[in-house]
């Protein structure tokens, strides 16, 4: 993967030249300063400022004092079809307060309100974030611009500095499916405003929103099928992907799933965090789904501009009546947690059913095969019975199970049991003991 490349200058210099090269996250890019008048300001710019085609650009910060207020000026040289912009200036916010970002003339003439998508916030303390992205079918910035001033008035910014953080609010809240079928969790990623499905919401996620702009769903007025990524970048779920989804998008900017979900389960469904706060003290954690690789390079995959991405944790020992949730996490604290499913039920697990059995003459020893539904994929509590006496399980499939007959097996009927028990066989077996001296094939 390339990285942007980093430059300093010696204190006192305005203006560091940056250049560019198409790759994957973006760097951090420092900017020299005069102390005495000028912010110190870090830029940081996105690959997806590319579109992810290969081009260079050299970006440019000059800043210049205006009495009570510093105007930073950023720029290109050599940019060939630059049609997008997502960008970060950090900024010291216990001397700074941003009031405004405005474009240049030439992108204003170049690019009218009614042809971009257009994102800014300057209400985090610390950071600035701008984002745009021009329509397809239009030529990008060529040359030398300017492409925007910010202006920062000389005082601090109230309130504190916003990192990034799991998402805590209730559109962001997985739904979470158990079964004790499958004996597996199922939910599918929720993070509003991380379009481009990589973790974090930030303003590079203008550019999926700008690929699927005026997408409609096939049903009209319903959402976007959950599994489609269609659902992932409406963000105001309505079924039409429009320039309003940059609010959401612009509403939810730092928050990160970088360190995957954690799974708890516990026997009492007092110990959920319904509203969002600790677990109970019953709750015990099971493990941690995407945090290593970190959630941001899972969410690589290679489906994601067609598919919505969806998670499977596999349960040890799913038991009826155990209550299980997920959260999110940045790897340092927890989001707001799924829903809660449970407690998981017997009750829709399909009852075993014995339909034949292929002799029911047997000797001891004898394999045979008992054909039927429900009898699930066998675990280690999973059984076969005559009499209460267990057969040796040979194979096992949901339909047919292939055994061998015990020594000290009589006459009756079979019985299935998994985590339900089938009736007793219809048909039952006359166990013939082995012949005097003759092995018995039985290895119980």
């Amino acid at each position: 993967m390339n990285v942007l490349r980093t430059l300093s200058l010696p204190a006192g210099a305005l203006l560091i030249s940056l250049t560019a090269t198409a790759c994957g996250g973006g760097g951090q890019l420092p900017v020299a300063y005069n102390p005495e008048v000028l912010p110190m300001l870090e830029l940081k710019v996105y690959d997806e400022s590319f579109l992810g085609a290969d081009s260079n650009a050299d970006f440019s910060i000059r800043s210049s004092s205006r009495g009570e207020f510093v105007e930073s000026v950023l720029s290109v040289s050599d940019a060939d079809n630059l049609r997008a912009l997502c960008i970060e200036i950090s900024y010291d916010s216990s001397l700074y307060t941003p009031v405004g970002i405005r474009r240049s003339g030439r992108l204003e003439k170049q690019l009218p309100d009614e042809n971009l998508l257009e994102l800014s916030k300057l209400s985090m303390p610390g950071t600035v974030h701008y984002a745009h992205m021009q329509p397809f079918d239009s030529h990008g910035i060529d040359g030398d611009a300017e492409l925007l001033t910010v202006s920062f008035r000389r005082q601090a910014m109230s309130g504190e500095r916003i990192a990034s953080a799991p998402p805590k609010a209730a559109h962001s809240v997985p739904e979470l499916q158990g079964s004790i079928t499958t004996g597996k969790l199922e939910w599918f990623y929720r993070n509003r405003g991380d379009y481009d499905q990589n973790g974090e919401v930030n303003v590079a996620d203008i550019t999926q929103l700008g690929v699927k702009l005026n997408t409609v769903s096939p049903v009209p007025g319903e959402p976007f099928d959950i599994a489609d990524v269609e659902w992932q970048v409406d963000g105001d779920e309505n079924g039409n992907i429009n320039i309003s989804d940059i609010t959401p998008l612009g509403a939810n900017i730092g928050n990160s799933v970088s360190g995957g979900y954690n799974i708890y389960t516990s026997d009492l469904e007092s110990d959920y965090p319904a509203t969002g706060g600790a677990n109970g003290p019953g709750s015990t954690l099971l493990g941690n789904l995407g945090g290593t690789p970190p959630l941001s390079e899972a969410l690589n995959f290679a489906s994601k501009s067609t598919q919505h991405l969806s998670f499977e944790f596999a349960l040890g020992d799913p038991l009826p009546g155990k209550y299980y949730w997920v959260r999110p996490t940045d790897g340092s604290s927890e989001g707001i947690p799924s829903t809660m499913a449970g407690p998981l039920s017997v009750e829709n697990i399909p009852l075993p059913v014995i339909d034949s059995i292929s002799d029911l003459e047997v000797v001891v020893g004898d394999t045979i095969v008992i054909t039927g539904t429900g009898f699930g994929i066998k675990d280690g509590s999973d059984e076969i019975t005559l009499n209460d006496l267990p057969l040796e399980v040979v194979t096992w499939t949901n339909t047919q199970i292939t055994a061998k007959i015990p020594v000290g097996a009589g006459d009756g009927p079979l019985v299935v049991t998994t985590l339900r028990t089938s009736d007793p066989s219809a048909d039952s077996l006359n166990v013939v003991p082995a012949a005097p001296g003759q092995p018995d094939g039985n290895t119980v």
